[in-house]
């Protein structure tokens, strides 16, 4: 038999001349697809394949001189209550030329013809009675939008600069790529630090081809935080800082405001949330790492999407709620059976009608990537193979390659979409589990139930600079703001921030990362040389933006207290306060100001490192700026091996007070003063006191060799 294009092996087409002619009827096509997904109907007059059906009869099939068999099924379909039996899969508008005398087994006695006939002609009478049935079928399609995705950590096993290096910098240029190439795909990113990246690194060409992308909203921008933001352990200070990061830098650079939240990795999710995000403007919040029995009691009652709502409003008038989605799955790719694209598509219709079973609408958001997926050109063309073998063999699943906005726009227009309030509600703590166990997804993960809790303290020393580093961030935002309202001709001048400051805030954002300030980063390499100590890397950051914050306070700061803000000295941030010390005498005095960045008085005790070795010889007074004395006390920390000043300070709000210190006599302090051992009680001098330059927080010790001696002592903790 001659194979004609198109055509598969032993397969050949009837055609209009033969003993049935079949007229186009495209919804009635659609009608026995969605029956028949093994049918295969071309042009409305070709039937190009028949496969196996549950139950099936084989006749010999005559088209002039050719042969070949034919499969005929019989089956039955529940629709209004009545069932069709024996259904061709002939159109209902086929018009009978003559008897099909091929339709039947030669071997059939005249009887058993004319059943078939009456069977046949019933049939397709039924199925003119219940056409309506087609609709219905229709509009039960389940609508699969399969979302693809790169899930970049700022920061794992490799620092911010070696992923780029191996891996984004040729994710988002192969996205560009193949978007370009196939008008039908689409995609969704996070993490606006990697936007960043590449529009500092990338030719003009490239970058207008994302902008096209993005303003055609095939390329989705989601989250529009600097990072995927932990959220147990940032502040919600550190939060809104890196989300403002995030939205300046999108709002200048790439044009667009990101309308879904998408936080698919942190290890828990927290009761703020919905505050904050509800108060940004964001439409809805896809969340993942909740735990795991919460998962499965939310699969079993059909309430994986929820109306999350704050316990208490932060205003009267406040809407302090948002539509929350949990992934039902992983945010990976589901596992396949088979080794052929056909079994794989079989196996991918049954996991998508298992997951959809999960939710009351007939939409399931189904996420496509994984950490730095997309990497390769192939993940797209194993896709694009994928959904086209589906689209063939399983046409009752309409499979979409969307983006958030077009499966909430979906569900936002489902008349069956109703969802119950969760008031008050937190995801802690995250429960990861191995696939062993029975009561497990499939997550990754160590052993059975493991609860994730120890990153709320794990690499202290690594949250306490990210802490000191936010307060001395808010400190510089606060003066700069004073010294705007002074109408400093130096600040008001700026056309935009210091650079100081813009640093500062994105240092600040990248530690808020889900795997920075909760610790699980590595510190060790694992898949690279170079670019693999982690934790390092993020308290380099951490400092050197310490550093140029409170530089840039010194330097407000003087200008604020001068007469002649144009000469006005710098003050040396407290990290130099020892140099300074070095140079007292007896005929001069050394000046502290101190800072109040909150808008409320604060009376506090203050402490100030003024030796870096407990045998210091350094005996201190305190006056304030009226020239009372002040009551003072040196301790000796034999346990930091240090010498601390303190004193109280009283600071207006939002105000400046400054502080002299002058020397005494010299002595061997060691030898009569109050001392500190491990076994000490710390927590009467362990009172919270303000920062010379930023901080509202507690600081023992503020200079920098006993800060990175205590961060190399504590990294492994």
């Amino acid at each position: 038999m001659q194979q004609r294009k198109g055509e598969e092996p032993g397969q050949r087409a009837f055609e209009k001349n033969d003993s049935l002619t079949l007229l186009p009827t495209t919804p009635l096509k659609q009608f026995f697809g969605g029956l028949f997904p093994h049918i295969n109907l071309k042009s409305g007059k070709h039937i190009l394949s028949v496969g196996s059906c549950l139950e099936s009869r084989v006749f010999t099939a005559h088209s002039h001189s050719l042969r070949h068999n034919l499969h005929f099924s019989s089956f039955s379909l529940l629709s209004r209550s009545k069932h069709i039996k024996c259904v061709s899969f002939f159109e209902p508008t086929a018009i009978l030329t003559q008897s099909p005398s091929w339709f039947f087994n030669e071997s059939q006695t005249q009887t058993n013809k004319m059943a078939a006939k009456l069977v046949l002609c019933l049939s397709l009478f039924t199925v003119l009675l219940v056409g309506g049935g087609a609709a219905q079928e229709q509009a039960e399609t389940l609508k699969v939008f399969l979302v693809p995705h790169s899930h970049c950590d700022a920061g794992y096993r490799e620092t911010v600069n070696g992923y780029w290096r191996d891996k984004v910098s040729r994710i988002i240029p192969n996205v560009i790529s193949y978007l370009e190439k196939n008008k039908a795909l689409k995609f969704v990113w996070d993490e606006t630090i990697w936007l960043s990246y590449f529009m500092q690194t990338a030719s003009q060409d490239m970058r207008t081809r994302l902008l096209q992308l993005v303003s055609s909203k095939r390329l989705e921008i989601i989250g529009g935080g600097w990072v995927m933001h932990d959220e147990a352990d940032s502040s919600l200070r550190s939060v809104l800082n890196q989300l403002t990061v995030g939205f300046d830098y999108l709002q200048a650079h790439v044009g667009t405001r990101p309308r879904f939240q998408w936080h698919i990795d942190p290890f828990g999710h927290s009761a703020l949330s919905p505050i904050v995000f509800a108060g940004l403007g964001y439409s809805a919040f896809v969340i993942n790492r909740v735990p795991n029995d919460v998962k499965m009691s939310r699969r079993a009652g059909k309430s994986l999407e929820f109306m999350w709502e704050a316990l208490d409003k932060p205003l009267a008038n406040d809407d302090s709620r948002i539509f929350a989605h949990v992934l039902d799955s992983h945010y990976s790719p589901p596992t396949l059976a088979g080794t052929s694209i056909p079994q794989k598509a079989d196996s991918f219709a049954s996991v998508v009608k298992t997951r959809a079973s999960y939710f009351n609408t007939s939409n399931l958001l189904l996420p496509w990537g994984n950490d730095f997926g997309f990497l390769s050109s192939t993940d797209f063309e194993d896709l694009i193979m994928l959904i086209s073998a589906v689209r063939v063999r399983h046409p009752e699943l309409d499979v979409r390659i969307a983006t958030l906005s077009d499966y909430f726009e979906a569900l936002r227009t489902d008349p069956r979409a109703q969802f119950h309030t969760a008031q008050g509600t937190d995801f802690f703590p995250y429960i990861a589990c191995s696939g062993s166990s029975q009561t497990c997804f499939d997550l990754p993960s160590g052993a059975a139930d493991a609860y994730w809790s120890g990153f709320y303290t794990s690499r202290p020393s690594e949250k306490y600079l990210s802490y000191q580093q936010d307060a001395s961030l808010q400190a510089a935002d606060t003066l700069l703001s004073l010294a705007m309202l002074a109408n400093l001709p130096s600040v008001t001048s700026l056309k935009t921030l210091p650079s100081e400051l813009v640093a500062a805030r994105q240092a600040s954002g990248l530690l808020q990362h889900h795997d920075a300030i909760t610790g699980t980063s590595f510190n060790y390499c694992t898949i690279s040389i170079t670019e693999c100590n982690v934790v390092s890397d993020y308290i380099s950051r951490l400092q050197v933006a310490l550093n140029a914050t409170e530089t840039l306070a010194g330097v407000l700061k003087g200008k604020l207290l001068s007469t002649s803000p144009s000469t006005a000295p710098t003050l040396l941030p407290e990290t130099d306060i020892l140099s300074g010390l070095a140079q007292l005498t007896g005929s001069n005095a050394l000046a502290l100001v101190v800072g109040n960045p909150l808008a409320v008085p604060r009376e506090e005790i203050y402490s100030v490192t003024i030796c870096n070795t407990a045998t210091c010889s350094l005996d201190l007074s305190v006056t304030d700026d009226k020239g009372n004395a002040v009551q003072s006390q040196i301790v000796v920390d034999h346990v930091r091996d240090t010498v601390l000043l303190y004193f109280p300070v009283s600071v207006t709000p939002l105000g400046l007070n400054t502080y002299f210190l002058t020397l005494k006599k010299t002595s061997l302090l060691a030898e009569r003063l109050p001392t500190l051992s491990d076994d000490d009680d710390r927590s009467s001098l362990s009172l919270p006191v303000l920062d010379v330059t930023s901080s509202p927080l507690s600081k023992e010790s503020n200079n920098k060799n006993s800060n990175n001696k205590n961060n190399n002592s504590n990294n492994n903790n």
